[in-house]
């Protein structure tokens, strides 16, 4: 007979103290506090990034990404804005051509905590209109509105699209959201809004480029026959002459006269665009003249520095005043088109001041025939013994004066190109063209310089692989990827089932 003592019974282990459950609670409990931990920093995340600007625009040509223009501009506005899409969210995001514009909009609260971002679903809330009733809303636009005033931007201004002249559809091909929010935040805070007047009545040249970019940049345009009793409007701060065919007459001269010194009061500004192919203007040049600006004749051109080796006749600037034309994107041309050279006839003059507002490279030379017409063109002839430059290819001239024993000044601006406005020159991403003139417009106005954003470019880039780069591509995502995480897996369970 054999007596077992308690102490030789086989004791029975505590699932407590069992190795497995120690493992097992242990993982139990990181893996708890892992996704806590994800909660808190998805939580967190969220919250900052209707703060702050926290995603990476990775594209080469930055689509989504607001450009440091428009940030400097945002973050100086001190009045409260509110942006009203009228859509819901989900729609608006849900549309692909709208999509990017929402997120070019979501970055400018995260830039000023003054702006907000409302999103209003018109199908709703249909008492919304009622705020605006000289408006006829539409869905997916934009109101952007402050305590002053508002604006409404439609979808065809935030988008650029292009018509596939092989399908006939129309294409999206780039994005305006960022110049159209500046554009009407600038407008809706701003206490004063100046107004431009664009001669007619002499043949005048296309302006459609120039009165679109001033009219984004808050400019009221008015076209004016200035030969009519009411042809000039007292209230403009500047006139644009847009390479008239024909002169002006001797009592339109006058009424120049008039608009410039403004009762005494100065005040004003005038800007003149001449082409090469333009006939002689006596009384306009003359007048011009009066102010220490004389434009020549023939083109200027550059085989060195120009857009391209083709393209001569559009040379690269080589020097700028920055006071009156601001500072240019490094990097970034402005295209001087078939331009006349400008000379100053005297530095100073009695109350005149002249400057050279753009000037060419010394590489650029002056085709000068006497006379440019169809005949000349089609026999041009560039030798090396045409006149080298640099040439004045915009100019400025200011009368100063005191008026009530106040200082008062008037200005002249005069550029040798009227293709520097024209076909498209103004609407380039790759060209300072727009900023020289919007800017020089604003600076002699007085007023604050404006903001001129290119278009996003939407246009894609097809990724093109070669077979064996996209064999290679599908062995690794179909085959090693799924293996690799199968034997790592297998490790995983063959360690636990032996814990």
């Amino acid at each position: 007979m054999f007596i077992i003592n308690d102490e030789e019974k086989p004791q029975k282990q505590s699932l407590f103290k069992k190795r497995s459950f120690r493992f097992g609670s242990m993982a139990t409990i990181f893996t708890a506090i892992f996704i806590a931990i994800i909660i808190v920093v998805n939580i967190g995340v969220t919250m900052l990034s209707n703060r702050f600007p926290l995603s990476i625009d990775l594209t080469s040509k930055k689509t989504y990404n607001v450009s440091q223009k428009s940030v400097d501009f945002i973050k100086k506005v001190n009045d409260k804005i509110i942006i009203y899409v009228l859509s819901s969210q989900e729609a608006y995001l849900g549309t692909p051509a709208l999509a990017p514009c929402a997120k070019i909009m979501d970055q400018y609260p995260q830039h000023n905590p003054n702006i907000s971002i409302q999103y209003i679903d018109l199908t709703k809330n249909p008492t919304f209109e009622a705020n605006y009733p000289k408006e006829s809303l539409t869905a997916n636009s934009i109101i952007v509105a402050s305590g002053k005033r508002y604006k409404v931007i439609g979808t065809n201004d935030l988008l650029v699209t292009q018509v596939d002249s092989s399908t006939g559809q129309s294409n999206v091909t780039g994005d305006n959201t960022e110049q159209e929010l500046d554009s009407a935040i600038d407008y809706v805070t701003s206490d004063k809004l100046p107004v431009i007047m664009v001669a007619t009545g002499h043949g005048e040249g296309d302006s459609a480029d120039l009165q679109t970019l001033l009219s984004k940049n808050n400019y009221k345009v008015e076209s004016k026959n200035i030969s009519t009793v009411d042809g000039i409007d007292s209230a403009a701060t500047t006139m644009a002459v847009v390479s008239p065919t024909t002169d002006f007459t001797s009592d339109e001269i006058k009424k120049l006269d008039s608009f410039m010194t403004n009762g005494g009061s100065f005040g004003k500004s005038l800007v003149v665009f001449f082409d090469p192919g333009m006939t002689v203007l006596p009384n306009l040049e003359d007048f011009i003249a009066e102010w220490g600006i004389k434009v020549g004749v023939g083109a200027v051109y550059d085989k060195t520095n120009a857009i391209s080796s083709t393209s001569v006749f559009h040379p690269f600037e080589g020097s700028y005043d920055s006071d009156t034309v601001g500072s240019l994107t490094s990097g970034i041309h402005a295209d001087i088109v078939q331009s006349r050279p400008v000379t100053l006839l005297f530095d100073t003059k009695g109350t005149y001041t002249t400057k050279s507002v753009l000037a060419t490279m010394n590489t650029s030379r002056l085709w000068n025939p006497g006379v440019i017409n169809d005949t000349t063109i089609a026999s041009i002839n560039l030798t090396d013994s045409d006149k080298p430059g640099p040439f004045t290819v915009i100019a400025k001239s200011t009368r100063a004066e005191v008026s009530n024993n106040v200082s008062v000044s008037s200005t002249i601006l005069v550029s040798g190109t009227y293709q520097f406005i024209a076909n498209g020159e103004l609407t380039a991403n790759n060209l300072s063209n727009a900023d020289i003139i919007l800017n020089s417009i604003n600076k002699m106005g007085g007023f604050k310089t404006g903001i001129s954003i290119v278009p996003k470019d939407r246009s894609t880039t097809t990724l093109t692989l070669t077979a064996a780069q996209a064999q290679g591509l599908e062995i690794l995502f179909i085959c090693i990827i799924p293996l690799a995480m199968l034997i790592l897996g297998f490790v995983v369970w063959f360690r636990r089932r032996n814990l």
